[in-house]
C-alpha cells in the first residue's frame, strides 16, 4: 500500500513556479506576518539563488509578480551575491546612525500631551 510520502512528487519534477509559491508560503508561515514587499522579494531572490538560476531570470520573474514595485536588477545581483556567500536572513541587519522612523508609542504620547497642553 502506498503512503502519502510515496505519492508525493519529487521536488525536482515540479515546475519552478510551484516550488517558488511553496517556498514563499513557507517563508510567510515561519516568519512574522508583517513581511514587507522587499523581504518577500528577497525570499524569492534567495530561492532563485539556491536553485542556481541567474540574477536576470530572477528579476524578470520578480517583475511579473511585483510590477512597478520590483527592486532593481542591481539589488537582485547584490542579494544573489550575499546569499551565495552564506547570508541566510532576508531581513536587514541593524545599522548605526539615525533610525528610519522615530514613531514610537512613547513619542506619540509625548506629542499628544503637548497638543493637549496647547488647547
Amino acid at each position: 500500500m502506498a503512503t502519502k510520502c510515496d505519492m508525493m512528487p519529487s521536488l525536482q519534477v515540479l515546475p519552478k513556479f510551484v516550488l517558488l509559491t511553496f517556498f514563499t508560503v513557507l517563508c510567510l508561515k515561519f516568519t512574522n506576518h508583517n513581511m514587507t514587499e522587499i523581504e518577500e522579494q528577497r525570499a524569492v531572490i534567495k530561492f532563485f539563488a539556491k536553485t542556481g538560476d541567474m540574477p536576470m531570470q530572477c528579476w524578470n520573474k520578480l517583475k511579473e509578480g511585483f510590477g512597478d514595485w520590483t527592486v532593481t536588477p542591481k539589488t537582485v545581483r547584490q542579494w544573489f551575491r550575499k546569499f551565495n556567500n552564506g547570508v541566510t536572513s532576508i531581513k536587514d541587519q541593524p545599522r548605526l546612525g539615525r533610525p528610519k522612523s522615530v514613531r514610537t508609542a512613547d513619542n506619540i504620547q509625548k506629542v499628544q500631551a503637548c497638543l493637549q497642553e496647547d488647547r
